[in-house]
C-alpha cells in the first residue's frame, strides 16, 4: 500500500482552513485567561480597612521617600462666605443654618496602601457641606473673634485641669515639672469607626492606645500628669464637650466621615473656648480615606481661608525644648515607616488642631511591663494592657514597624504633645486682661 501522497495532506488542511483559525483562536483565548488566573492567585491582596498589604511573608518593603513639604490648599468648604460679628466670651460663634448631617460621602475605590481621589466634596454637591447646612451668616472666627475676647472662656476652660482643684490650671513652666489632672475624651463622631484602637467595656473604652499612653504618662512623670486611664467616649454633639471641657479630644479612624452640623458647631465652641484637637490617621500617609475626610472636616469647623494646616519645624515645643518633656530630635517614625510631617492648626496663634498622619495609635496599642520599655507579651481577659495579637503575629510583614523601639517613641510623641497643650496659653495668658 503507497503512502498518501503530500499533496493530499495539504489539499486536506486547505480545505479545513477554518477548522485551523477556529483552533488557534480557542488556543489563545486559553492562554490569555489561565495568565489572568494564575498571577490574580500570586498577587497580594490589599486591606484598606486595616491600612496592611497581604501577601507573601518576606521582608518589609524599604521606608516611603522623605515626605516633600506641600502647600496646603483651602478646602472649598473654606469658600464659605463669612460675615463680621462682635461677640463675647458667652457667646463666641454665631450660627445661621439648618442642622443636616447628611450620608456619608462615596469616596473612589483605592487602588493602593493610600489613595486621592480625582474630586473631592463640595459644598454645592455634598450632602451636609453646602451652604444650607453650613449657614452662610457664619461668624468669621479671625475677624470676629480674637485672643482678648476668648481670655474669659479659656480661662475657664483651663482651670478644670488643675491638680489641686482650685480652678488656676496647669502648675508649672516646664515638660518635666507640669502638674495636671484632666479627664482624656475619645471623640465619638458620627460615621467614622471612632474606637479603631479601643476596647469597650461596660461602655467605657478600658484598653486600648490612649489608655496606654496615659498610664505611662503618670508613671514617667512620676504622677505629677494624672490623667484618667479609662476614658469615655464623648458624644461631641451633646452637652458634655463644652460641660468637661477636657485639654483635648482625640480623633483618629480609618473611614471616611462627615460630621453632623451639631458636631460641627460643639467643636467650633469648643476650640475657641479653648479646647484642642489631636487626631491621628490610623492609615498612614497622606491621601487615605480619614486624612481626606478629617482635613475637609476641619474646614467645616474652622472655615476661615486663612486658616489652614501648616507643617511645624523642627524646634517646635512637640519634638524638644523646656515645655517638652523627651527631646525627640526628629519625627518619630510610625506604621509602615511613616514619618509624615506633623501639621497643627492655630487660632491667634496658638496652636487649635494637631493632626499626626503615621499612626502612632496603632503603635500606642503595644503595652510595655510597668518600669521598662519591654513589650508586655503577657495575655489574660482583664489585662488592662494586652497585645493585639494579630498584629503582633504578623509584625514585620502585614504590620510593618509594629515593633517596641516604635512604640517607646509614640509614647514620647504622645507626651510631649499632652504638655504643649496643658502650657500653650502660658505665656499669652500672663499679659492678657
Amino acid at each position: 500500500m503507497h503512502a498518501p501522497n503530500k499533496n493530499v495532506y495539504m489539499e486536506r488542511l486547505s480545505k479545513s482552513r477554518y477548522l485551523v483559525i477556529a483552533a488557534s483562536l480557542h488556543g489563545v483565548l486559553f492562554f490569555m485567561i489561565s495568565s489572568v488566573v494564575i498571577f490574580s492567585a500570586i498577587l497580594p491582596v490589599t486591606d484598606f480597612d486595616g491600612g496592611t498589604i497581604q501577601g507573601e511573608q518576606g521582608e518589609p518593603p524599604p521606608p516611603p521617600p522623605p515626605p516633600q513639604p506641600e502647600e496646603v490648599q483651602p478646602d472649598s468648604a473654606a469658600a464659605a462666605p463669612s460675615g463680621s460679628a462682635n461677640t463675647g466670651p458667652t457667646e463666641l460663634v454665631a450660627f445661621a443654618g439648618e442642622s443636616d448631617g447628611g450620608p456619608p460621602i462615596a469616596v473612589p475605590t483605592a487602588i493602593g496602601p493610600t489613595f486621592t481621589p480625582s474630586t473631592s466634596p463640595t459644598p454645592s454637591s455634598t450632602p451636609g457641606i453646602g451652604p444650607s447646612s453650613m449657614g452662610m451668616a457664619q461668624t468669621s472666627i479671625s475677624k470676629g473673634s480674637t485672643f482678648d475676647v476668648r481670655v474669659a472662656e479659656i480661662r475657664k476652660t483651663i482651670g478644670s485641669w488643675d491638680p489641686e482643684g482650685k480652678a488656676r490650671g496647669p502648675i508649672g513652666d516646664s515638660g518635666k515639672s507640669v502638674r495636671a489632672k484632666f479627664v482624656i475624651h475619645i471623640a465619638k463622631y458620627a460615621g467614622g469607626d471612632w474606637a479603631a484602637t479601643f476596647e469597650i467595656k461596660d461602655g467605657k473604652i478600658w484598653r486600648g492606645s490612649i489608655p496606654n499612653l496615659l498610664r505611662l504618662a503618670g508613671e514617667w512623670s512620676q504622677r505629677r500628669i494624672t490623667a484618667e486611664t479609662v476614658p469615655e467616649p464623648l458624644d461631641i454633639a451633646g452637652p458634655d464637650l463644652m460641660e468637661k471641657r477636657p485639654p483635648f479630644v482625640f480623633f483618629h479612624g480609618h473611614k471616611d466621615f462627615v460630621l453632623t452640623e451639631a458636631e460641627v458647631e460643639n467643636l467650633r465652641r469648643y476650640l475657641m473656648a479653648g479646647g484642642a484637637i489631636w487626631a491621628d490617621s490610623c492609615l498612614a500617609g497622606k491621601g487615605s480615606r480619614f486624612d481626606i475626610a478629617f482635613r475637609r472636616e476641619m474646614k467645616r469647623v474652622i472655615p476661615d481661608g486663612d486658616k489652614n494646616f501648616e507643617v511645624i519645624p523642627m524646634n517646635h515645643d512637640i519634638f524638644g525644648g523646656q515645655k517638652a518633656f523627651f527631646d525627640l530630635g526628629e519625627i518619630p517614625v510610625g506604621m509602615n515607616y511613616y514619618a509624615e510631617p506633623i501639621e497643627v492648626l492655630k487660632l491667634d496663634g496658638i496652636t487649635a488642631i494637631i493632626y499626626t498622619s503615621n499612626d502612632y495609635s496603632d503603635l500606642m496599642r503595644i503595652p510595655f511591663k510597668p518600669g521598662t520599655k519591654v513589650v508586655d507579651e503577657r495575655r489574660g481577659p482583664d489585662r488592662i494592657g494586652q497585645l493585639p495579637w494579630n498584629f503582633w503575629r504578623n509584625r514585620g510583614t502585614l504590620y510593618r514597624n509594629f515593633e517596641g523601639p516604635a512604640a517607646d517613641k509614640a509614647y514620647q510623641l504622645g507626651l510631649n504633645i499632652i504638655c504643649h497643650l496643658l502650657l500653650r496659653f502660658q505665656d499669652k495668658l500672663k499679659t492678657a486682661l
